[in-house]
């Protein structure tokens, strides 16, 4: 479009040509040029009076400025390269930006995007009718990372492995793990953690490619230090002794030989593959076998306590077809279906244990593959090992690079100290068992005499209580903590108490000799509250002992027993007895009888007592003594206690029995005693008992001299017909049982009470 000032505008033809007419003269007319895509043109021309003017114009295209600008996720990118086709290239500026000018219109123009650590950017770009400003987000270059983490030969499941700035991942059963799109750096760390081995850590660079990595991890093991003492002192020289399992035993088939104590029963047998392997190139497979068959393969194995691991691969009908796994016959677990490579373990117990893996099918249909594979079985070891170290002077001593369990045993010994057995955990750190050993003391009691021991017979021992001797006199304290110093109490029935204190730092028996009890044995002697002095007390074997002015006589430290005494003296009733001396203590409190005599002078009354009674018995009735009369008509009784009434009877022939009684307080007594003599006995010769009044009875004259003589009347024969001893009430009528006898001669015999006195006579019986 060409526009002329006062003439209007016009449209360029085909060849570019407006033509205006009628143009008026003038030095100078205003004219512009505007067409699309191009700069507008102004400029002015001179109209002469003369011929038509031509006035060629050359347009220019519009340029325009094309400006980028390079984020990553909103963030600015500086230092990137862009290249835009024909116009060369430019860095984007710390704002990001990079701006190319006088940029000709264009539908299409190449341009990239070159940016160290992001990925190469290519496109194009229309430069139409203005300005273009262009928004570029770009993406850091990533790479995948793959890391492999093994034990040394197999993977290791459930490792967690870190990469900077990225989340942690977990090894599956191959021991991978992968890291997508990480972005370019030549050094970013990483970290592999496992509750059952040492972490890693290193570093990678991702700069052109993915990265592949395989990390080895070593097995934890702990040190386990003993500390041992007795509570206060290290214990050096001691033995300790751990139980050690040996490493795990591996069956990987990778001999491509089929294992000789395996052994494959079913359908059809298991065999070596070299199809399908977790690791290396072999496993074991199942047989080929069709609907309700099972292929079976076990083999038997002495373990210790531990875990049985292996691979397993099944490719089978879901639900229908199963691999089943056996420990002593009993199922642990069965799978089916397309399962990859699982790795299962189980806990096993020590012994000789039998494992089976049966790949079984029922009625149905097969899929997949239908079989089962096995690799890399892990058993526990065949047997533990002992391992012994002893303490150093510290009581120190450390077994290192244990590797995890459960439970290692020890054993600990030390010929001074009680042995201990136990076990401890070792899991997931060094562990530090402190061990306080403690002792055993024995007693063994002596006893004075070698006396039995009894139920009651004890020994106390400081904080560890009273224990019970058995029949041999001994007890032990177990498990006592040792010391410097421990105070004991023997306590034995009827024996002394023995204490004191021990030192007890081993094991020890402790021989404590002890002494029967013995107690003091007091004798007071008196008579009515008055005290005795001077009275000999004899114990026998233990001797005399003489009270004192207070009646006191006192045998010390006496033995325990059954003892006798007696206390004999001129002027007191000799004493004696026994009695039991226990566990204490004795005062007998005796009362020591003076004693007298008391002199019988027994005279007749036939001359005013002037004649001597001998051969008379005096009896005193009340203390059951008796004595006789000598030719002089004395008897004595000696050590007569007092009594204020002492009776007695004298009995002599020819005399009546006198009685009476004496009294004896404080001194000797002197009894005259005059017997009445009996007269001669009168009776008569003749008894006619025919009831004239005249001799109906047999008389005795003055009959009552005779009380209490037996009166006996014998016939011819010697036949007793008539007895009596109270003859003056009770006479004989002549008759026996009031029946008459025939007459004839009789005879009598009268005796006194003691029967030292006898007459006789005869009696004619006349009617």
């Amino acid at each position: 479009m060409v526009s002329l000032s006062g003439y209007g505008s016009n449209t360029t033809n085909l060849n570019g040509i407006a033509s205006f007419s009628a143009i008026n003269p003038s030095d100078s007319i205003y004219y512009k040029v505007s067409l699309d895509h191009y700069d507008l043109y102004i400029d002015s021309i001179a109209a002469l009076p003369f011929g038509a003017k031509t006035e060629n114009v050359v347009l220019n295209l519009t340029r325009y400025n094309v400006s980028f600008t390079i984020e990553d996720s909103g963030q600015v990118v500086a230092g990137a390269t862009i290249l835009l086709d024909g116009y060369g290239s430019k860095q984007t500026n710390d704002e990001g930006k990079a701006v190319f000018e006088a940029v000709l219109p264009s539908d299409s123009i190449y341009y990239s995007i070159n940016t160290p650590a992001y990925d190469f950017y290519e496109n194009s770009l229309a430069v139409v009718d203005g300005n273009v400003d262009i928004s570029i987000d770009v993406d850091l270059t990533a790479y995948d990372v793959y890391f492999s983490i093994i034990d040394g030969k197999i993977p290791i499941e459930n490792a967690r492995v870190s990469l900077e700035g990225y989340a942690i991942k977990t090894t599956d059963v191959y021991g991978r793990a992968t890291f997508k799109n990480v972005i370019l750096d030549d050094y970013i760390t990483y970290g592999i953690a496992h509750d059952d081995f040492y972490t890693y850590n290193s570093h990678i660079a991702v700069v052109d490619t993915s990265v592949s990595k395989k990390v080895t991890l070593k097995r934890k093991t702990f040190n386990a230090t003993f500390n041992v003492s007795d509570g206060t002192r290290h214990i050096q020289n001691t033995k300790i002794t751990i139980e050690i399992a040996e490493p795990d035993r591996v069956i990987d088939f990778d001999s491509a030989i089929f294992p000789d104590y395996f052994k494959t029963l079913g359908n059809s047998e298991w065999a070596i593959d070299n199809g399908k392997s977790f690791q290396g190139i072999y496993s074991i497979k199942s047989g080929v076998i069709y609907d309700n068959q099972l292929s079976e393969v076990s083999f038997k194995r002495t373990v210790v306590t531990g875990n049985i691991s292996f691979f397993a691969k099944v490719s089978s009908e879901e639900g229908n077809d199963y691999l089943v796994f056996y420990i002593d016959g009993k199922e642990k677990a069965r799978w089916s279906g397309n399962v990859d490579w699982i790795h299962p373990s189980f806990e096993v117990e020590s012994g000789e244990r039998t494992f089976k893996w049966v790949y079984e099918k029922d009625g149905s249909s097969s899929v997949g593959s239908d079989c089962a594979w096995i690799d890399y079985i892990q058993l526990p070891a065949e047997n533990m090992t002992w391992v012994t170290d002893s303490t150093d002077s510290e009581g120190k001593v450390m077994f290192p690079n244990l590797l995890p369990y459960d439970s290692i045993y020890y054993k600990i010994s030390n010929v001074k100290y009680n042995y201990i057995d136990d076990s401890i955990k070792v899991v997931a750190s060094n562990i530090e068992e402190n061990i306080a050993l403690d002792i055993d003391l024995t007693f063994s009691i002596i006893k004075e005499f070698d006396r039995d021991f009894v139920e009651a017979d004890s020994v106390y021992l400081q904080g560890y209580g009273k224990q019970p001797l058995n029949e041999n006199g001994f007890t032990v304290f177990k498990d006592v903590t040792p010391t410097d110093s421990l105070k004991f109490i023997v306590d034995c029935e009827a024996y002394d108490i023995d204490s004191g204190f021990i030192t007890a730092l081993y094991i020890d028996t402790v021989y404590p000799n002890i002494n029967v009890s013995r107690h003091n044995v007091t004798f007071s002697l008196g008579y009515n509250g008055n005290p005795i002095n001077g009275l000999t007390v004899d114990m026998g074997g233990l001797g005399t002992r003489t009270s004192n002015e207070n009646g006191v006589a006192t045998y010390l430290n006496v033995l325990p027993d059954s003892l006798k005494y007696s206390i004999d003296d001129t002027y007191y009733l000799r004493k004696e007895g026994g009695f039991v001396l226990g566990q204490k203590d004795t005062t007998l409190s005796l009362e020591i009888l003076p004693v007298f005599y008391v002199r019988f002078n027994v005279q007749s009354s036939a001359y005013t007592g002037s004649v001597y009674v001998n051969n008379a018995e005096i009896a005193l009735t009340s203390l059951e003594r008796s004595a006789t009369t000598s030719g002089f008509g004395e008897a004595e009784f000696n050590e007569i206690t007092p009594n204020e009434n002492i009776t007695y009877t004298i009995r002599a022939e020819g005399y009546y029995d006198t009685t009476g009684a004496v009294s004896v307080t404080n001194a000797d007594v002197l009894k005259d005693v005059v017997m009445e003599l009996i007269p001669k006995m009168e009776a008569a010769n003749l008894i006619s008992p025919n009831g004239d009044g005249h001799n109906d009875y047999w008389e005795i004259y003055n009959a009552e001299r005779y009380n209490e003589f037996k009166v006996r009347v014998f016939s011819a024969s010697g036949e007793l017909i008539f007895e009596t001893v109270h003859y003056s009430t009770n006479k004989w009528d002549g008759k026996v049982n009031g029946n008459d006898i025939p007459d004839g001669i009789y005879y009598y015999i009268l005796q006194s009470p003691l029967g030292n006195i006898v007459f006789k006579g005869v009696i004619n019986l006349l009617k």
